[in-house]
Formats: C-alpha cells, structure tokens, sequence
C-alpha cells in the first residue's frame, strides 16, 4: 500500500452491510467513504478521488450495475468491486464486460477474504 491509505468507497443500501466492511478495511488502513445508492455515490464519486469501488448490485434509485456504467465513463482505470445476494451468470457477464474487477456473492464467507482481494485490487 502506498504512503497514503487507499480511498474506498462503498456503496449498499444496507447499513449493517456498510457498517461491517467499513469496520474491516478501516482496521486494515484504508480510508472509508459510503454511500446508501448509487445516486449518492456518484455525488461522491464526483466530488472525491477513489482508488476502489465496491459496491452493491440491488439498490434502490441507481443500481450497481447503472453505477459501473456511470463510473467507467468517467473513469475506467478504478477498480470495482460487486457484491451481491442477487447474482446470476448472466448478471455477472454483464458486469465483467462492464469492466467489473470482480463479482463476490453475499453472504461473504469472510471478511478477511474480502480484505486480501482489496488488497490484490489495490497492487500497481
């Protein structure tokens, strides 16, 4: 990691879920923003600069998917990360053609699997 801790915001409409992986990667030394939609995090998006997205698929107002869209075209090089209890192969397809890093499927089987693959998304 490089001097200054990564910026990562994360983006769920459920604020257990934001809460927990803000609690975990904060331990781990990152900087931590949220949002509760895809409208808010765009607003932040384009306010700040991020060094990685993760983000929920299934939200109200602007989904993940919607919010890929809007991120890639402004910016294509950040890293995005989906989670999701709402996958399917197709759903994933999609967002790997949207240039989605990686798709991890809710309930995480761990929150110290979800800090290393931070970490692998994070290397220069």
């Amino acid at each position: 990691m490089p001097d200054s801790p990564a910026e990562i915001l994360i983006v769920d409409d459920e604020s257990t879920i934001r809460e927990l992986l803000t609690r975990a990667l904060r331990q781990a030394g990152y900087n931590i923003h949220t949002a509760a939609d895809g409208e808010i995090a765009l607003e932040h998006f384009q306010a700040h600069t991020f060094d990685l997205i993760i983000t929920d698929l299934k939200m109200p107002r602007m989904d993940g998917e919607q919010l890929v869209q809007r991120v890639r075209a402004l910016a294509p090089h950040i890293p995005v990360l989906v989670l999701t209890g709402h996958g399917s192969v197709e759903a994933e397809e999609r967002l790997h053609a949207l240039g989605v890093s990686r798709v991890l499927y809710k309930p995480l089987r761990s929150l110290a699997e979800l800090v290393s693959l931070v970490k692998q998304l994070l290397k220069p």
